[in-house]
């Protein structure tokens, strides 16, 4: 059979019993760190995200009510002078 030295190394190196209890709370503290990060990340990416597109409709409606004014307006006209002009 295995000498029990032997037996204690493969029990060392399996999985996490290689490590001491404070090297495991440390790396379990630090795993939930970086789960709480990226949590505050993607909230943080979903509330502006949300607020650029508000932005950009508000920006579109804008757009859109500008070009409704101008259109509108007596600038714009065709006569019947541009149509023989293109004609021509």
């Amino acid at each position: 059979m295995a000498s029990p030295g032997k037996d204690n190394y493969r029990m060392k190196s399996y999985k996490n019993n290689a490590l001491n209890p404070e090297e495991m709370r440390r790396r379990r503290e630090e795993e939930g760190i970086q789960l709480r990060k990226q949590k505050r990340e993607q909230q943080l990416f979903k509330r502006r995200n949300v607020e650029l597109i508000n932005e950009e409709a508000a920006m579109f409606d804008s757009l859109l009510m500008d070009s409704y004014v101008s259109s509108t307006t007596g600038e714009s006209v065709i006569t019947r002078e541009m149509v023989e002009m293109l004609f021509s």
